[in-house]
């Protein structure tokens, strides 16, 4: 394995030209050529993936760091540009099957989901929109648009400077170009300067943000004459969650660093391995998609086994509590149902000093994949797959695959649909399987 620094022009000329270009052309200085067999066969390197060894990591800002496998005799067995999901498992393509995920949870989180974003100037005030129309206004269709824009332009691996930058870009309508347009040349949204300069948006955005808070609520308590966090102690019927989110709330308004995830997932694994060997415990949501930043702690859990999943949740629980690291109890439903088990509180890993979110759900070994695609997100790609799966005569929920039947909005068949991974539901509802660092939609 040799370590190569490019410059990030390559990255930049890759997207234009749509196709993988020679490395040479790049190498930072210093660098030692690549051999030139390889050169000629740079369309066979494989940006990213983890499983053929060859990563691109994008945290140094003025160049790019390539991990390469230098043999030019391999070559990846399955081309990007494919349908991945018309490949079998057998000949190369990885899975995640439940061995997988138990050695090793990372498997999937791609380098290059976690670039770094080049166009804060844009995503910024469109995720300020996205984050006001969603939490505060209640609007989900304009929260849903600025939300799309805003990933599709952090995906961009280079810097937008002008509206001929965008032009290329799928999925951005005409109304968002305008405001992308009088970013660019005004560096600020006016519809954004208004909402901020509202006060009565002003005060329901600060309600909001209480966790167990939300729009309906912030708007009876705004009514109610509440003004700020500290009035809402003196607030009558809160929930639970609402209570435990305003006794919390410096440290579950903050966002969670990849780093500390990663400690909680290998915690937690550990400790379940302790009360049930051979259990396979993830996190799921952001922090699977490959993002640097979280804003809960999501806990997948299965037994490849098929049984000793059961009555596992409340055990786990218990031994979470009393090594402290769970530390608030919110939901807990254990054996509720025959396929999920839930539970829902605050904790805080060891060695870290804030709180935080900690969501637990332990699924049957049959309801898994779903489950895996489900909480994996992003809620996009779920109203997508739910979409296609009713396309083709199927209801998906988070448990399993059903055929429906009497019509679009007939009854649905109580048996599940098997599929042994994530790729094979893709496969099944007809759509080509992504990996999850490409599920940010």
């Amino acid at each position: 394995m040799t370590m190569i620094i490019l410059k990030l022009e390559w990255i930049e000329d890759c997207l234009k030209e749509g196709k993988i270009l020679p490395c040479n052309l790049y190498l930072m200085e210093g660098m030692p050529l690549l051999p030139e067999d390889f050169v000629g066969g740079a369309a066979s390197v494989n940006v990213g993936s983890k499983e053929c060894g060859q990563e691109v990591d994008y945290s140094v800002k003025e160049s790019t760091v390539l991990n390469i496998n230098t043999n030019p005799g391999h070559v990846d067995p399955v081309p990007r540009d494919l349908e991945k999901d018309q490949i079998d498992a057998s000949e190369g393509e990885p899975c995640f099957e439940f061995g997988s995920v138990c050695e090793s949870s990372v498997m999937g989180r791609h380098i290059s989901g976690i670039i770094p974003c080049m166009n804060k100037h844009l995503t910024d005030i469109l995720r300020e929109m996205w984050e006001i129309y969603e939490s505060v206004l209640g609007d989900d269709w304009r929260a849903l648009t600025f939300r799309k824009a805003a990933i599709q332009l952090e995906k961009l691996p280079y810097k937008i400077l002008s509206m001929e930058d965008i032009k290329h870009i799928s999925g951005i309508g005409k109304s968002m170009v305008a405001n992308i347009k009088e970013i660019l040349c005004t560096g600020k949204l006016q519809k954004l300067e208004c909402l901020k300069a509202d006060a009565k948006v002003s005060t329901l955005r600060h309600l909001a943000s209480v966790w167990g808070i939300g729009p309906k609520l912030a708007l009876k308590l705004y009514q109610e004459g509440h003004r700020s966090v500290s009035d809402l102690v003196k607030a009558s019927g809160l929930s639970q969650m609402a209570h435990i989110g305003l006794k919390y709330y410096d440290d579950l308004t903050l966002r969670i660093p990849r780093d500390e995830v990663t400690a909680a997932e290998k915690y937690v694994q550990n400790e379940g391995e302790t009360l049930c060997p051979g259990i396979c415990i993830s996190v799921a949501g952001s922090y699977r998609r490959g993002n640097l930043t979280c804003g809960d702690i999501d806990f997948l859990i299965t037994h490849p086994d098929g049984h000793s999943h059961q009555g596992f949740l409340a055990k786990l629980v218990e031994r979470l509590q009393s090594t402290g690291f769970i530390t608030e109890g919110l939901h807990g439903t254990y054996q509720a149902s025959k396929k999920v088990d839930t539970y829902m509180g605050v904790g805080r890993v060891p060695g870290y000093q804030h709180y935080r979110r900690i969501d637990i759900k332990v699924y049957s070994k049959e309801a898994y994949a779903f489950a895996l695609v489900y909480f994996t997100g992003n809620d996009v790609l779920n109203r997508k797959m739910r979409y296609a799966a009713q396309r083709q005569g199927f209801k998906l929920n988070d448990q399993g695959l059903y055929l429906r039947y009497g019509g679009k909005k007939g009854l649905s068949c109580t048996e599940s649909i098997p599929c042994e991974n994530e790729r094979e539901l893709f496969r099944k509802i007809g759509l080509s399987f992504l990996e999850p660092c490409d599920r940010n939609l």
